[in-house]
């Protein structure tokens, strides 16, 4: 007597069922999975850009002295400060070109653009989509540079640091912006680029350290001054 031993199989109808399920569940999650790295990715970069500059500025101030001492970071160059060739070749202060020598001998820097030559810096954005600065730099008379883990970096000095979420020190400060992953968009405010103060008076700040990133709230905000409140939350949220 024969025995026959009965199998146990899936129909083709429920194995496209099966996959059916798993492509909508993978449509779903992996687009929400890929944007929480790259979420991760540029907070992870906007922290070591903070801890670079913030490390390199103490360094150096122990080595050439407090920031007052550089020289201005405001105004125009050389003694005649009202020469129009100055205005005209938009040449960084005395001040900022110093702070970028010392610098120089505390990053890694690999490349440097001044008097707004190309090479340095990537048209940046605002939240809102509106460009900011140009192709060159963030803010004319300013200095660009990169650095061997590809980040640039744009100085420059000003005296009311108010649009960053800093308040308005007696001093100039040192304005900080950092493209985190350099030419790669989406080379947005807020986004992969941010800014930082160095005061004088109170040292290395992350943008929006005062207002609490007030422009910081909404896709619709600039971004400016989200430096801080991604620092202090280690998120990257704009829908509240």
């Amino acid at each position: 007597m024969k025995f026959f031993k009965k199998e146990l199989a899936f129909t083709l109808a429920e194995v496209l069922i099966t996959l059916m399920i798993i492509g909508v569940i993978s449509a779903m999650t992996i687009p929400v999975l890929k944007k929480h790295t790259t979420q991760e990715e540029y907070i992870s970069r906007v922290k070591k850009a903070y801890s670079t500059i913030a490390q390199a500025t103490k360094l150096i101030e122990t080595q050439h002295g407090e920031i007052k001492r550089w020289g201005k970071l405001t105004g125009s160059v050389g003694e005649d400060e009202n020469s129009e060739e100055n205005e005209e070749n938009e040449s960084a202060p005395n001040g900022v070109t110093k702070a970028f020598e010392y610098y120089r001998e505390r990053l890694n820097i690999v490349k440097s653009c001044t008097n707004g030559t190309a090479g340095c810096w990537t048209q940046t954005k605002t939240l809102s989509g509106s460009s900011y600065g140009n192709a060159n730099n963030a803010k004319k008379s300013s200095i660009a540079f990169q650095t061997a883990d590809g980040m640039y970096w744009n100085i420059f000095g000003q005296t009311d640091t108010d649009e960053y979420g800093v308040d308005k020190a007696t001093t100039d400060s040192l304005i900080v912006f950092t493209d985190t992953n350099g030419e790669k968009k989406p080379n947005t405010l807020g986004l992969d680029v941010f800014v930082f103060v160095v005061n004088p008076e109170r040292g290395v700040l992350p943008a929006g350290s005062d207002n609490n990133s007030t422009n910081c709230k909404d896709p619709k905000s600039s971004g400016i001054d989200c430096a801080a409140r991604i620092i202090k939350t280690g998120k990257i949220d704009y829908d509240d």
